[in-house]
């Protein structure tokens, strides 16, 4: 309630700015009053520089004859040959030593090796502490 009476003119400014922005959402402009979904041939008028660019893209011939060039056939390739690594688990989700398709959720679970404390040194662990 304190944080009420202390900021009454920033809650106003922020309510009225709320208002503000309702208004204008639920007013909408004059332009945009038509349907929202109509069907023109607008998309025919819009493609027509695609479809100019498309034409003079394939009337683009390219010379082969660059390949046969004896400066090209000079050039060295002096990439780095990878060698073959062995490929990895089908699932490497799965546990060690269990095959994907055959394994269920519960033998998964079940071969978890787990390492609980033993209740010697929980008890000699809190003796200590007291």
């Amino acid at each position: 309630m304190d944080f009420i009476k202390d900021n009454k003119i920033m809650l106003a400014v922020v309510v009225l700015a709320v208002l503000a922005v309702g208004y204008y959402m639920m007013s909408g402009s004059a332009t945009g009053s038509g349907a929202a979904l109509t069907s023109t041939d607008d998309a025919s008028i819009g493609s027509q520089p695609m479809l100019v660019m498309l034409s003079s893209l394939q009337s683009i011939r390219l010379d082969n004859t660059i390949f046969t060039d004896p400066t090209f056939v000079a050039l060295t390739d002096f990439g780095v040959v990878i060698a073959p690594e062995p490929l990895g688990r089908h699932n490497p989700f799965v546990f060690v030593g269990q095959s994907g398709a055959t394994a269920s959720s519960s033998k998964a679970l079940n071969s978890i090796p787990l390492k609980l404390p033993s209740t010697s040194t929980t008890k000699s662990s809190t003796s200590k502490t007291k």
